[in-house]
């Protein structure tokens, strides 16, 4: 942090979308980013800026940037929320090729360095929801390095839908109407497509409500993208 009490917010909201044009692909990201004036006497900060930086090396470059306009004052206690929006070169499969970095700077000097890392989880593409059979059908076909299975163990079974589709944008499916995106019959299927590659993503959960425990299991035919996602649903459930 600077001398000159501005805090940015490392918990931001990020829409992310991989928008298709004849044979051009597009990832395009928009983060909600807070800065908050912490200090407890009169004094203002002025003209805050947010300035691009350069991707880090092995990074997809940023095709684009749209920077909100400065904010020319901001007041001790207040909090203003900003949108950035990132263009990158290209969409990618893999766990943080997507960086986007940026300088808060303000009339006083100095900077504060922010970082936006989207995981995996954020930039999976919405999928049409195959019916149960059919997802059944689908998962079970993929074997050996196409899956990988975990244990957990939960004391409250009903938050975990919720968990899950907050860490990653994906698709829940089965359910009678109103029990989509909840568990069903113990059990909650969900589907994604990789951001580069569209590849599906399978994803079952198997509860055991007498114990509460459970297991998960990540299919894909993509072998390194099954890992990375599993990576992130685990936190979710950590």
């Amino acid at each position: 942090m600077s001398n000159c009490s501005l805090a940015t917010s490392k918990c931001f909201s990020l829409w992310s979308c991989v928008i298709s044009t004849g044979y051009h692909f597009v990832c395009l990201l928009c983060v909600r980013e807070t800065s908050v004036h912490r200090k407890t006497d009169s004094n203002s900060i002025r003209r805050i800026r947010i300035l691009p930086r350069a991707s880090p090396s092995g990074a997809i470059a940023l095709k684009k940037t749209l920077c909100p306009p400065d904010i020319p004052e901001l007041k001790a206690g207040q909090v203003v929320n900003v949108t950035l929006c990132l263009e990158f070169a290209s969409a990618s499969n893999r766990e943080g090729d997507l960086v986007g970095k940026f300088d808060v700077k303000t009339a006083i000097g100095g900077g504060i360095p922010i970082e936006f890392k989207p995981s995996i989880g954020d930039l999976l593409r919405s999928q049409e929801a195959p019916n149960t059979a059919e997802f059944d059908s689908s998962f079970n076909r993929l074997q050996g390095f196409q899956r990988v299975t975990t244990t957990f163990q939960s004391s409250n079974l009903d938050s975990i839908p919720h968990r899950i589709l907050k860490s990653a944008a994906l698709t829940p499916i089965g359910g009678d109407g109103n029990t989509v995106g909840a568990w069903y019959n113990n059990q909650l299927r969900l589907v994604g497509g990789l951001p580069a590659s569209n590849e599906s993503v399978w994803v079952r959960l198997d509860c055991n409500r007498t114990n509460g425990s459970g297991t998960m299991t990540v299919c894909s035919n993509d072998a390194m993208a099954v890992n990375s996602v599993m990576s992130v649903l685990k936190h979710a459930l950590s």
